[in-house]
């Protein structure tokens, strides 16, 4: 598969991830790392490496890096959250690894196998130094990210907010400027059986200078698009997607204007959690004054009545009554 690869190329792009991660699992666990850290990376390096993939991460964490420089918040979709390279990398937040406690201070490390989730362990001070510890990992397997012997192309879809997705075209620019930035184009059916073509909604194509020839591109809505639905390509040239969602500009504004460092939140944080509980007595009993409270439990219907109704996802919410972390939501 890495032969058939027309991607583009950036210097020293499997020695650079490979630094950063090693440089990332050290700031985070220390040098005694036990091999569940030291093994699921090298496994996971050695597929990414292996397969030729190392440049799409190198791009998303490029990427990720320059919205949060920014001041921007970002997210993903689709298998890279299963993946430890890419939180290593800063491109997700989410930790794949058995739940567990970490020490920031000391790298005290203790397993909690029988979690769900990191996020939903209680607040705990470090045995070694008296420090607050940190609760992280998901438990999530290695296949669900590279399949069984690591041959799945990674999806890379990268969620900002819509000031940063304007700039996708610019941004993947600055990162290859000399090959050819294309959105994808998307050929779907109507009900009609029709055949219409359009664009992927955040899809866009990096095409090595030296095969512009080999791919139609056209003209559409002053787009520089694949004349090809994008499903045909996804093989051979790099895809990523840059895609925005507004409750990720509700965040940002949330968080611009009240000073609140979002990614300062603990995971489990009894008003973080109980803004899941969004039952409509619980928001009425919520005072006017306090905006902010009532813009986040907004913000949460949104996210989770993105293909329902509003009224459908208060009474899911108010019978399930969700407790942990928004992985259970």
């Amino acid at each position: 598969m890495k032969n058939q690869r027309r991607y583009p190329t950036i210097q020293n792009a499997e020695e650079t991830i490979i630094r950063h991660c090693q440089d990332k699992k050290l700031e985070l666990y220390g040098d005694a790392a036990d091999e569940w850290v030291a093994g699921r990376l090298k496994q996971e390096l050695k597929a990414i490496c292996e397969n030729g993939n190392a440049v799409a991460f190198l791009a998303a964490k490029n990427l990720t890096d320059r919205a949060r420089a920014a001041g921007h918040l970002s997210g993903i979709n689709g298998t890279l959250g299963s993946s430890l390279t890419a939180f290593l990398l800063g491109i997700t937040g989410i930790n794949p690894l058995c739940p567990h406690y970490r020490c920031d201070k000391c790298k005290h490390v203790e397993l909690v196998p029988d979690a769900a989730s990191g996020f939903d362990l209680p607040t705990k001070l470090c045995p070694k130094c008296g420090e607050m510890m940190t609760g992280d990992g998901h438990d999530i397997p290695f296949d669900s990210f590279g399949g069984q012997n690591g041959e799945k192309i990674p999806e890379i879809s990268l969620i900002f907010t819509s000031e940063i997705t304007a700039k996708g075209r610019e941004l993947l620019q600055e990162i290859f400027p000399e090959d050819i930035i294309v959105r994808a184009g998307h050929l779907h059916k109507t009900k009609s059986n029709a055949e219409k073509f359009g664009l992927h909604p955040g899809g866009w194509f990096v095409i090595p200078v030296q095969y512009k020839d080999d791919v139609k591109i056209i003209t559409f809505h002053e787009y520089l698009v694949t004349a090809q639905d994008y499903r045909e390509l996804t093989d051979r040239y790099l895809k990523l997607n840059i895609l925005s969602f507004d409750n990720l500009d509700n965040l940002y504004k949330l968080s611009s204007e009240t000073g609140v460092q979002l990614e300062k939140i603990p995971m489990n944080d009894p008003n973080a959690l109980a803004s899941h509980r969004f039952s409509d007595l619980w928001i009425k009993e919520i005072p006017k004054s306090q905006a902010v409270c009532r813009a986040i439990i907004d913000v949460q219907l949104m996210w989770f009545k993105l293909n329902h109704p509003e009224e459908y996802t208060r009474a899911c919410a108010k019978s399930t009554a969700p407790n942990s972390c928004p992985l259970d939501v």
